[in-house]
This record gives structure tokens, C-alpha cells and sequence, in this order.
């Protein structure tokens, strides 16, 4: 027969393993959202200074929170691909010109 201490840390040892799922299958998710922007803008479905959809249209897009969404958008301007203007939404950012210093 199991003690109470030993039932309690059975407990939370199951609530840690399930939370630890959930924040790997969340990470994901966000890395998936930023992907997919991502291959947009990349293939250029999307060109410089276009607007991206609204938060909530994201979130029906793609069937996921608004937090994990605003995750990914946060990410991408993170990577310099897009960038945020507070009350009007997310655009596209001018790509990157690479060059060496001489």
C-alpha cells in the first residue's frame, strides 16, 4: 500500500511529464506558425511592407492560441523578417542585403 507522500509524488511526477508534453507540442506549434509565415515570405507570396493577416485570422488559420501565435510573430521579427506597428498589425520587413566589408 502507497503512502500519502509517495501517492503526492506519483501525482506530480505525471503533472510534470504531461506539462513538459504539452510545452514540447507547443513549441512546436509556434515553429510551425513562424515556418510557414516564413516559406511566405521567402517564396515571396508575401512582398516587402504587406501587411500579415490579423492575430485572430492567424489563429483560425492555423488552430492554434493567440499566445502561440503571438509567439511566432514574435519570433519572426526576432529573426528581422517582419516587423510590428502597435493598433495596425505585422508587416514584412525589407529582406536582408548581405555584403562584405572591404
Amino acid at each position: 500500500m502507497k503512502t500519502r507522500e509517495q501517492h503526492s509524488a506519483g501525482r506530480f511526477r505525471i503533472t510534470l511529464i504531461l506539462s513538459r508534453l504539452f510545452m514540447q507540442k507547443n513549441q512546436s506549434v509556434y515553429l510551425d506558425i513562424a515556418e510557414s509565415i516564413r516559406n511566405d515570405i521567402e517564396k515571396r507570396r508575401l512582398g516587402a511592407h504587406a501587411r500579415l493577416p490579423s492575430e485572430p485570422e492567424l489563429v483560425r488559420r492555423f488552430g492554434a492560441a493567440r499566445a502561440t501565435v503571438r509567439r511566432a510573430l514574435a519570433k519572426l521579427q526576432n529573426d528581422g523578417l517582419i516587423y510590428s506597428r502597435r493598433a495596425v498589425g505585422s508587416f514584412v520587413a525589407e529582406p536582408r542585403i548581405d555584403q562584405d566589408l572591404d
